[in-house]
């Protein structure tokens, strides 16, 4: 699940940066992800008195891809939304590997008063999505637990 995210972030990356690459270097850099892709670390952080402090870092590697293929699965609309308030988490995938080139996403979450459902957005992009209930209880578990 990590290597189809980090493939299908490094082919955006390749696209939208570079228009000249040839095949070879953007092959080069697909293998590149593939073989560093344990080094990936998600950032989570909270909101403390209106500011976002670093909750937690999951290194974990197959909770970081159970994070990541529900981020996946989200069904996403193209919509700008105004919610009522900050996001309750926000969710950050950092690579440790400098040689590795990707378009960092931060994604906003916000859980729902009844804590059963999860709202996201992409930052910075018009990107809004629902997570299933079951896909809510699982990340809210991974999120709420130290």
């Amino acid at each position: 699940m990590l290597k189809e995210f980090m493939l299908s972030v490094s082919i955006l990356a390749l696209l939208t940066s570079c228009s000249s690459d040839t095949l070879s270097e953007a092959k080069n850099n697909i293998n590149a992800v593939a073989v560093n892709e344990q080094n990936v670390t998600l950032q989570v952080s909270k909101i403390e008195n209106k500011n976002y402090t670093l909750y937690k870092k999951i290194k974990d590697l197959e909770t970081v891809n159970t994070i990541l293929n529900v981020l996946q699965q989200v069904p996403w609309k193209n919509a700008k939304v105004s919610m009522s308030h900050m996001p309750d988490y926000k969710i950050v995938a950092i690579t440790s590997n400098p040689q590795v080139s990707y378009i960092q996403e931060t994604y906003d979450l916000w859980i729902s008063p009844k804590q059963d459902l999860i709202e996201v957005i992409i930052e910075g992009k018009s990107k809004y999505g629902k997570l299933s209930k079951e896909d809510s209880t699982l990340l809210l578990k991974i999120l709420e637990t130290q």
